[in-house]
């Protein structure tokens, strides 16, 4: 699997790149699927979720991928990720979460190929995406990352970037 860079956004720019939607009030909103676990990946799906609920957004928010209850707290009570959590809160239908403890598992591969997502986006997942999982949206997949990678990887991306006064962001699209 090839990791390309697709765009940098720096903070200092206050603009980023608009693309003109051609949508028809007719037209069936395109299914996306979203990947994300800890608390910093809401800000994406809360932004995706909101979007979606525009009568004139192209696409929906029709699965959410997340990682499987952990263990957490004093009295080590089973806990959903974050992202599970918020999408609760946000009443998004519980059958269309997904844990899978792999992304390679064959019994989430079929159920994501049922749902037909034409795009797959992430934003600190935390799962490496096979190649079975990637050839499956016809848009690609895209993740979003707080940092440069594979420069500014791992469990504090933003804190190195910011170290070194880089100030950006990006998002890729994975390819094999």
């Amino acid at each position: 699997m090839m990791l390309r860079r697709f765009c940098c956004f720096s903070a200092s720019t206050s603009s980023f790149p608009s693309y003109p939607l051609s949508f028809s009030s007719n037209t069936k909103k395109k299914p996306l699927v979203f990947l994300g676990s800890p608390q910093v990946s809401t800000a994406v799906l809360d932004a995706l979720l909101n979007a979606s609920a525009s009568p004139q957004s192209s696409f929906e928010v029709s699965a959410i991928v997340t990682q499987p209850p952990s263990r957490r707290d004093r009295g080590r009570k089973l806990m959903p990720s974050p992202i599970a959590q918020y999408a609760l809160d946000r009443n998004f239908p519980s059958d269309l979460i997904f844990t899978p403890e792999r992304a390679a598992e064959d019994a989430f591969l079929s159920d994501l190929r049922a749902l037909q997502p034409e795009l797959c986006i992430t934003a600190a997942y935390g799962n490496i995406l096979p190649s079975k999982f990637l050839n499956i949206p016809p848009l690609g997949t895209v993740n979003i990352h707080p940092s440069l990678l594979p420069q500014y990887r791992g469990a504090a991306p933003v804190q190195r970037a910011l170290q070194v006064l880089l100030y950006v962001f990006c998002y890729h699209f994975y390819q094999e």
